[in-house]
């Protein structure tokens, strides 16, 4: 199995700035243990609101989210900045 560690390596790696489109991602926790954060890959120059599903009122609601960038490399060396949406 294969993990993303850059948001080149995601689909949003290929999405420019100015769009406008809504991004959803859907997180499913296989583990018996509860786990009450994510992360998700991003570019530096973007930035989103973060919403989760509530089953009881069967609508989304708002949560914090915050962007942390921080210095990263590809396999071939190549130096970049990566952000993870942590949510």
């Amino acid at each position: 199995m294969q993990t993303n560690s850059t948001y080149l390596e995601c689909p949003i790696g290929s999405m420019n700035a100015s769009d406008t489109e809504a991004m959803w991602v859907a997180v499913h926790n296989p583990s018996s243990l509860d786990l009450f954060s994510m992360q998700v890959a991003i570019p530096e120059e973007m930035n989103f609101n973060a919403s989760v599903f509530n089953t009881t009122s069967n609508a989304l609601q708002p949560v914090k989210a915050e962007k942390v960038c921080f210095d990263d490399h590809l396999d071939s060396g190549k130096k970049i900045t990566n952000c993870k949406l942590e949510v």
